[in-house]
This record gives structure tokens, C-alpha cells and sequence, in this order.
């Protein structure tokens, strides 16, 4: 074996092999030329340091650790999700309830009659369509009705 094919072998060799420790060509030629043999040593080396870094990088944890975190920050964020899903409709039942509460009351009309005019508008605000339900919120203020189609 040439120095060449042993540099070749060398990339998928076994590390034991490398260190010569093996009966093989490869352990021959390594123990017989010193230009392999630093280069089998620095790859050696190399595998060494790699291994040493995988185990400081390997997690500390046991894995029953590992699925209870992983099971807890499942639930955190199912809860965030239906939080946020909750966050619009809480928001407009409060509005409402503000408002209904703020201004004595809720003005509704039958869904085939038009609803009746604010005292400060000529016209009706909206005709409703069959089917459909109207509620009309007043305020303080005059130039601001809240209709509410649902």
C-alpha cells in the first residue's frame, strides 16, 4: 500500500485502526511510515476533539425531564392560543356591557321594521333585512351611535 491509498483509507477508517491496534494494510503501512503516522495521530486528534465536544454540548438533563418541560410548554402554549382567541370577543362583550350599562339600556326593533331614528338624526340609521337583528347603542355624545348588526 502506497502512501496515497493509506491517506485515502485514513478518511473511513475505524479509529482503532488508526492507532494501529488492528491487524489491517492500513495498520501496517501506518506503523511502517512516519508521514501516515502524523497524519493518522492528527486525525486521531481531531476525532478526539470532536468527541469532546459533542459531549459538552450533549444536554444535562434526563429525558424524563426533557418530556415533562416539553409537556408543560405545550400546555402554556395552548392556553396562550385560546387567550389570544378569547382576547376580541372579551373585549366587545365589555364595550357592550359599558355601554348598555352607561346608557340605561339596550334599543332593539323587530328584524321587518326599520329602527327608529335618534333624536338627533332625521333619518332611520338602518332598514333591517329579514332575518337580521339590530341593536343601537347611544352615547353622551351626540355625533357617535354604535349599531350593532348581528
Amino acid at each position: 500500500m502506497n502512501c496515497s491509498e493509506a491517506r485515502h483509507r485514513m478518511l473511513e477508517a475505524d479509529p482503532d485502526e488508526l492507532r494501529s491496534e488492528v491487524d489491517s494494510p492500513l495498520s501496517a503501512h501506518i506503523r511502517s511510515c512516519a508521514l501516515c503516522r502524523v497524519a493518522a495521530d492528527h486525525m486521531l486528534e481531531q476525532h478526539q476533539h470532536l468527541r469532546d465536544m459533542m459531549a459538552a454540548v450533549r444536554p444535562r438533563v434526563s429525558t424524563k425531564l426533557a418530556l415533562q418541560r416539553a409537556e408543560r410548554q405545550a400546555r402554556l402554549r395552548t392556553r396562550r392560543r385560546l387567550l389570544v382567541g378569547l382576547t376580541p370577543v372579551l373585549a366587545a362583550a365589555g364595550v357592550a356591557g359599558i355601554l348598555l350599562v352607561g346608557n340605561g339600556g339596550l334599543t332593539t326593533t323587530e328584524p321587518s321594521q326599520p329602527i327608529a331614528a335618534v333624536s338627533e338624526l332625521r333619518q332611520p340609521l338602518i332598514e333591517t333585512a329579514s332575518g337580521q337583528q339590530v341593536a343601537v347603542f347611544e352615547t353622551d355624545n351626540p355625533d357617535i351611535v354604535v349599531v350593532w348588526s348581528f
